[in-house]
This record gives structure tokens, sequence and C-alpha cells, in this order.
């Protein structure tokens, strides 16, 4: 079991249908939450992702000395949309995940990654579960 799973509980909320959506902005930003800490305590989805974008986006930046801020953040895409189907998965939420998921929600979540591990990756000190 997770750390997590522990302190929370998916911050879905359920509609007269049975289908799970974040619908407030604050029960969004709880699965905000929930999923970016899913996405970071993921050994296989961070083994899979993060080692191949941060040792592409380290090059770049040794060649250039600067990393462009939209470039950076979409290489994390990925990453992102294989985690929030994982949590949906896990969770055995109903509804479609694209619903929950949305393009603004995956960009969010790509840019708490994005800088979560920007400067670690400018100074090529990156590494899994840290």
């Amino acid at each position: 079991m997770k750390l997590y799973e522990f302190f929370s509980v998916p911050s879905i909320e359920k509609d007269e249908k049975g289908k799970g959506e974040a619908k407030s902005d604050e029960t969004r930003e709880k699965l905000a939450n929930d999923v970016y800490w899913h996405i970071l305590d993921h050994d296989d989805i961070h083994k899979k992702h993060f080692l191949p974008i941060a040792r592409e986006m380290a090059k770049k930046f040794k060649s250039t000395k600067k990393l462009n801020r939209d470039e950076y953040t979409e290489c994390w895409m990925p990453m992102v949309k294989e985690g929030c189907l994982d949590y949906h998965k896990e969770h055995k939420m109903t509804g479609h995940p694209g619903k929950m998921f949305d393009k603004e929600f995956c960009k969010e979540m790509c840019h708490k990654l994005a800088e979560r591990y920007m400067d670690d990756i400018r100074k090529d000190e990156y590494k899994l579960g840290d």
C-alpha cells in the first residue's frame, strides 16, 4: 500500500447516475493532488517515462544552456496520461477518464511535474523516488 492511500480518499464526486466527475474547483484540486502523488509514487510509470524525458531535456540544456518552457512542459504529457489512466483503473472509477482528466487537467499536471523536476534536470541530478 502506498503512503498517500492511508491519508487520502479519491476526490471524485458521484453524480445521480453514479458516474464520477470532479465537479467543484476544490474537488478538482484534490483530485489533481491525488493524481500528482499517484504519478510520483508509481515506479513503473517513472521508469518508463521520467528517465527518457530527463535524459532528453538534460541533453538539450547542455547544448543550448536553456530549456523552452512550453516544449519542456509538453513532454510530460505521455507520463501524465498514463498516470491518469492508471489512477482511474486503480481506484475503480466509473465514467469516461477523458471527462475527469480533460486536456486542461493534464496540462496542469504536466506543469506541476515540469516545475518539480526542472532544477534537477538542469543540474543533471535527477533520480527516481525523489
